[in-house]
C-alpha cells in the first residue's frame, strides 16, 4: 500500500501560469502551491489528506486537454495527464487557486467539471474565494467567474488588435518590438523630421537569409527550421 492509499482524502493540486517570464518572475507555480497546501491543511487537517502537485508552466488558460481536443487545437499536457489519473480514480478531490488556472474558456471549464470530475466523484475546490463546488451556491458562483474570465479575455484580446491596428494606420509596427532579425534604428540616423524605422540587424539578419533560403530551397517546414536553429545556439526573442 503506497503513503496515497493510506488516505480517504486524496487530493491533486493544479497551479498554471500561462508564460515562461510569469513562471519565473510573477504570478508563480509556487505561490499556487504554498496556497493550495495551506488549503488543504485548513480544510482536511495537516495529517489527514495525500497531495500531488501538478505544475503547468508557459501554457494559456485557453488551451485544450487532449481528451477533448479536435485536430490543430493546443493541449495543456500537465492537465492532460491530471485527468487520465482522475479517471483512473487516484484522487477524491482536486484543488486550484482560482477558476481561470483551470480554464479561460467557459466550454472546457464546463466539460472537466460535468463530463470529467462528475462521473468520477472528484470534489473540486478553488482557493480563491474558499469555493466548495458540491456546494450549489459556490458551484454557481465559480461558473459566473468562469463567464468573467472568458469575457474579460476576449476583451483584453479585441484592445490588443484594436490597439495593433491603429499602429498600422499611422504606419507604426503593430508592436513595440520588431520582428527576430530586425532593430529600431539608432536616433542619430534619422533625418529631422523622419519617423524612426525598422533596419536588418546585423547579427541575426544573416539567419533570417538562411531560414527564407531554407525554406524556399529545401520546402523545410517551421518545426524542422526551428531544429536547425537549435543547433546554432543563437538566442530567440525570448531569450532561449
Amino acid at each position: 500500500m503506497t503513503p496515497q492509499d493510506q488516505h480517504n482524502t486524496r487530493a491533486a493540486a493544479y497551479s498554471r501560469v500561462s508564460t515562461d517570464m510569469q513562471a519565473e518572475h510573477g504570478y508563480s507555480l509556487g505561490t499556487q502551491e504554498r496556497l493550495c497546501r495551506e488549503y488543504c491543511d485548513r480544510e482536511f487537517g495537516s495529517d489527514s489528506y495525500s497531495l500531488e502537485v501538478f505544475e503547468e508552466p508557459g501554457r494559456s488558460g485557453a488551451w485544450n486537454i487532449r481528451q477533448l481536443a479536435k485536430k490543430g487545437d493546443n493541449v495543456r499536457p500537465v492537465l492532460s495527464d491530471l485527468v487520465d489519473q482522475i479517471e483512473d480514480g487516484r484522487y477524491t478531490h482536486l484543488v486550484t487557486y482560482e477558476v481561470s488556472r483551470v480554464s479561460r474558456e467557459d466550454f472546457l471549464w464546463k466539460m472537466i467539471r460535468h463530463a470529467i470530475l462528475e462521473p468520477n466523484d472528484v470534489s473540486l475546490r478553488i482557493v480563491c474565494g474558499n469555493l466548495d463546488l458540491d456546494d450549489e451556491n459556490d458551484a454557481f458562483t465559480a461558473d459566473l467567474l468562469s463567464l468573467v474570465g472568458a469575457r474579460e479575455r476576449a476583451m483584453i484580446r479585441r484592445r490588443i488588435l484594436d490597439a495593433q491596428e491603429s499602429r498600422r494606420q499611422v504606419g507604426y509596427l503593430p508592436t513595440g518590438t520588431p520582428p527576430w532579425g530586425w532593430k529600431w534604428q539608432d536616433p542619430d540616423e534619422v533625418a529631422p523630421g523622419d519617423r524612426r524605422s525598422i533596419v536588418p540587424d546585423p547579427e541575426r539578419a544573416p539567419y533570417v537569409r538562411f531560414m527564407v533560403d531554407t525554406v524556399l530551397n529545401e520546402g523545410l517546414g517551421c518545426r524542422r527550421i526551428a531544429a536547425q536553429m537549435q543547433k546554432t545556439g543563437v538566442l530567440s526573442g525570448r531569450k532561449r
